[in-house]
C-alpha cells in the first residue's frame, strides 16, 4: 500500500511540476478562493530548480536517462 510522505514525496513532486498551477491575475488567489467579479487565470511559473532526473530516480530506481 502506498503511503503519502508529504511534500518531499517524489510522485507528488512530479504531479505538482507537471500540472498547471493557475491563480487569479487580480487577487493572486486560487480559483476556489477568488472573490473577484471575474476570475482571470494566470499561470504560476515552474520551479527553476526542479530536477526531473533526480525526481524520476526517486520514483523508480530503474530510471536512467543515458
Amino acid at each position: 500500500m502506498f503511503e503519502y510522505e508529504g511534500p518531499e514525496d517524489p510522485i507528488e513532486a512530479m504531479i505538482n511540476h507537471c500540472m498547471p498551477d493557475y491563480y487569479c491575475k487580480h487577487c493572486q488567489q486560487d480559483e476556489e478562493f477568488c472573490e473577484c467579479p471575474q476570475y482571470v487565470p494566470a499561470k504560476r511559473p515552474k520551479d527553476p530548480d526542479f530536477d526531473f532526473d533526480e525526481v524520476m530516480s526517486r520514483i523508480s530506481g530503474a530510471w536512467n536517462r543515458d
